[in-house]
């Protein structure tokens, strides 16, 4: 079994850096859709249950799965030759979310609420595509051995980022206002810009001398694509599937509903934002960094005991 000094090494590697890197800009717009988001629509006294309703604003993220395959089997036109598929789709997918934070910005939830909702989901599912690339990309670009490393790298940079989208939302929402504080986080998606521009293309990295096996495309099958993992999984799974993709699909919804409800009550209860993002925000997700860092080093030293 390796030592945990050994197991610390994994963390050298350039791609747990870079991975480090596009957790956060995986991390960073989940809020900015969420939580955030009903905050800022309670400050300017939106209806409670209009509030509710921006709630289904996160649904891209439960249904990612449905145009995975295509992000999967189809190239962006003319930028794939230059970056790669992989890339190229990270790259359009955080541009996409810039633009939608730029205009969540420039938008008055009071005069302007169907925009801003328009842009909010825009933003959701541009996130939601990035979380699938980058997810793709990570599998691709390291062995098993580095993969409790970059797991636990994105994790971490995914609660960098959820820090910022909430807690530095809202202080800086409360200090300078919501356009400022919606042009910043539109910014800081520039990390995750920069790391997908320096993240090498996984065909790049396989070992000096073997060559990528020249496999023949079969033609795109909508049905096929969705329908053939499904059913690799009720093979080994059997019944229990069911059951599996029921406790995905149901085991946050409690935390889908309540959470993005929490805000609007504590501003009805007379809480500032700053109150707010430093007890709701900042204790609970510093938890969860240093839970997602020994979790990494775990999953590294199983995947290393498994060669």
């Amino acid at each position: 079994m390796p030592s945990r000094l050994e197991s610390l090494k994994s963390y050298a590697d350039l791609r747990v850096a870079l991975m480090l890197l596009l957790g956060f800009s995986c991390g960073l717009p989940f809020l900015l859709v969420g939580g955030t988001f009903t905050a800022r629509l309670a400050t300017a006294n939106i209806d409670i249950k209009a509030i509710g309703l921006f709630a289904y604003l996160l649904l891209p993220y439960s249904f990612k799965f449905l145009w995975a395959p295509i992000v999967d089997a189809f190239d962006v036109p003319l930028l794939s030759r230059v970056l790669g598929r992989r890339r190229s789709w990270m790259v359009v997918a955080q541009a996409c979310a810039g633009v939608a934070l730029l205009v969540m910005s420039a938008t008055d939830p009071i005069g302007s609420l169907p925009l801003l909702g328009l842009a909010a989901f825009l933003l959701a599912f541009a996130a939601a595509t990035q979380d699938i690339v980058v997810d793709a990309w990570r599998i691709e670009s390291a062995d098993l051995d580095r993969q409790g490393a970059m797991l636990a790298a994105y994790q971490l940079g995914y609660r960098f980022g959820l820090i910022s989208a909430g807690a530095g939302a809202l202080f800086i929402a409360g200090s300078a206002g919501w356009q400022v504080s919606y042009l910043t986080m539109a910014a800081l998606m520039g990390v995750g810009f920069v790391a997908s521009l320096l993240a090498p293309a996984p065909e790049r990295m396989r070992p000096a001398g073997q060559v990528a096996p020249a496999a023949t495309r079969e033609r795109f099958s909508f049905g096929r694509a969705v329908a053939a993992p499904l059913t690799d999984l009720y093979r080994r799974q059997g019944r229990r599937l069911v059951a599996v993709l029921a406790l995905v699909a149901f085991y946050r919804m409690p935390d889908f509903v309540s959470g993005v409800m929490a805000n609007p009550f504590y501003i009805r209860m007379g809480f500032s934002l700053q109150e707010i993002a430093a007890v709701s925000k900042l204790y609970g997700i510093w938890i969860g960094i240093v839970g997602a860092f020994v979790g990494g080093l775990s999953i590294a030293r199983f995947a290393s005991t498994r060669r």
